[in-house]
């Protein structure tokens, strides 16, 4: 943003006036509005947003990750509003109320200019009309010479120095006050402006990146999840048999068996998304009186994912079926959704969730009910 290189050669050296000081604040306000524009354009680039449309966070399986995805875009919008809207926290918004409270005090004393300079005038133009009212009126009984030397005469032009004085003086002080104002927005404010402006775009690009490792990732974990539920199906084949209760969740080890949500602070940045992740595979018995007791689901097994396991798990054609599984629940969410348009109030209980393939709430075995369905 070289805005305020400019500042320093379009506004004059010193401000004498009413006409220096309007200038000023025309410049000033202009260079305002053009951090302003500049800063608003930056967040609009691709890489200071995160915006997925709503069929990207379809779910075919439970769900999980992919509310997580929906709640860290959610995140990334909230922390834009925050650093970049929330006066109380946002610190272009802080800046800029400085520099335009500054505009406002200047011009406030540029009224105060025009306002001197014009009563002076008036005041001095009144005096003369005096004094000439004076020297008319005492032509008729002295000489010209003498009426100018008359003490009323005298008195009155004494009047107007003593005027012109005490407005040059007025004038001198509002000065002061505009040349002190000045000096902080060429030093402090507008630069300060210009600077918290940069870093805030800075910030929120830093954090639309570790959203956007971060959506990668739970697609990623989302994609596992899957593969290791039909994988169970063909290894745990009696046990599914015999118990249909049960569910399969993928998470990272380093959560330690809980399903984490995106937070800024711990999150990590886009080059350590690269690294390989390691996952660990929970095989949970659902409790069925969950309801009525406090007792968590049973975790059955725990698997290790690791280089020999995702062979086995995460193949050609379990991916394949996520893909094709995914793309049919795209086409029918479409449906759902021009249905919608002609049925909102019927919808309004589902705006808030993360639409699941199979029309079940994300805590029903949306596993079992696709094992029907497919058969």
């Amino acid at each position: 943003m070289p805005v305020t290189n400019a500042v320093a050669t379009a506004v004059p050296k010193f401000i004498n006036g009413a006409k220096d000081l309007k200038l000023y604040i025309q410049d000033m306000t202009h260079d305002a509005d053009s951090i302003r524009a500049e800063f608003e354009r930056d967040l609009q680039q691709t890489k200071a947003l995160v915006n997925y449309s709503d069929n990207e966070f379809i779910s075919i399986g439970r769900g999980n990750h992919e509310l997580n995805a929906r709640m860290c875009q959610d995140a990334h919008n909230d922390f834009v509003y925050k650093h970049a809207q929330l006066p109380q926290s946002s610190q272009v918004r802080q800046c800029e109320s400085v520099v335009k409270d500054c505009l406002v005090r200047l011009e406030g004393l540029r009224k105060m200019l025009v306002n001197n300079k014009q009563q002076k005038k008036t005041t001095i133009k009144t005096i003369r009309r005096i004094i000439t009212a004076d020297i008319n009126s005492l032509c008729d009984f002295k000489e010209l010479e003498l009426v100018c030397q008359s003490p009323s005469v005298v008195m009155l032009r004494g009047l107007i120095e003593q005027t012109k004085q005490n407005h040059k003086t007025v004038n001198c002080n509002i000065l002061d006050q505009v040349h002190a104002i000045v000096l902080d927005m060429r030093t402090r404010h507008i630069l300060m402006f210009e600077q918290s402006a940069q870093q805030t775009v800075e910030a929120i690009i830093q954090h639309a990146d570790k959203c956007r490792a971060f959506i990668a990732r739970c697609r990623h974990l989302a994609i596992i999840e899957y593969c290791a539920y039909l994988w169970c199906v063909k290894t745990q084949e009696e046990y599914c048999q015999q118990k249909n209760n049960y569910y399969v969740s993928a998470l990272l080890a380093e959560d330690k068996g809980e399903l984490k949500q995106f937070h800024s602070a711990i999150a990590s940045s886009p080059s350590a998304a690269i690294r390989p992740m390691n996952v660990q595979i929970f095989v949970y018995e659902r409790n069925e009186e969950m309801q009525q007791s406090e007792e968590k689901d049973v975790c059955i097994f725990v698997y290790e994912l690791d280089e020999y396991l995702a062979a086995e798990i995460i193949t050609d054609e379990a991916i394949q079926t996520f893909e094709e599984h995914e793309r049919d629940a795209k086409q029918v969410w479409c449906e759902h959704q021009r249905l919608g348009q002609s049925q909102e109030e019927d919808a309004e209980d589902e705006d808030d969730q993360v639409w699941n393939y199979w029309r079940y709430p994300h805590d029903n075995n949306d596993y079992a009910t696709a094992q029907e369905m497919m058969a």
